[in-house]
């Protein structure tokens, strides 16, 4: 178990009111929640999850505050373009309930098949990612915090690939 010194400032994103299960992930990786965005929405917004408006709220927030934040959480499932397009504004790592709960996975698994079996889910959550930063590198975007260049995202989705092979291989 990694023992953290201190607390990183991470902000919850959500379109419900009940927060406090995302706040306990968030708390469990050593995350102290600085602030709270409700956006009370039926469906999430295609684009961004939570909206131009609120979008904007939230990056006002950021760029005013004294505060230097380490993540941004959102209380349910990003589609890869919503995912960028919220990096892309933010400057700010963001996780969605699953890549939360994955690293909570991943933080706790002793075991080699755990952290097989832990690797195996987060390549596979991995892989629709990657494919957008590919999409954004060969339209001329440049993709956020994980890649670099065109090649470079080309390289990691062929790697992942070969390792959920692997993995598997090694798991049976």
């Amino acid at each position: 178990m990694v023992i953290y010194n201190k607390k990183r400032k991470a902000i919850i994103i959500s379109i419900i009111d009940d927060i406090l299960e995302i706040e306990q992930l968030a708390n469990t990786l050593g995350y102290d929640v600085s602030k709270i965005f409700i956006q009370n929405r039926k469906k999430p917004d295609g684009n961004s999850y939570i909206g131009q408006g609120k979008l904007e709220e939230i990056n006002n927030f950021i760029i005013n505050s004294n505060e230097i934040f380490d993540l941004i959480v959102i209380d349910g499932r990003l589609k890869p373009s919503q995912w960028f397009n919220l990096e892309k504004k933010l400057n700010v790592n963001v996780y969605d309930r699953i890549r939360l709960i994955l690293e909570i996975f991943k933080e706790r698994a002793d075991k080699k098949e755990a952290k097989l079996q832990v690797r195996l889910a987060e390549l596979q959550y991995e892989k629709p990612f990657v494919k957008e930063l590919i999409h954004r590198a060969r339209s001329g975007e440049h993709p956020g915090f994980m890649a670099g260049g065109e090649y470079q995202v080309d390289d990691y989705f062929e790697m992942i690939k070969k390792q959920i092979k692997k993995i598997k291989n090694n798991l049976n």
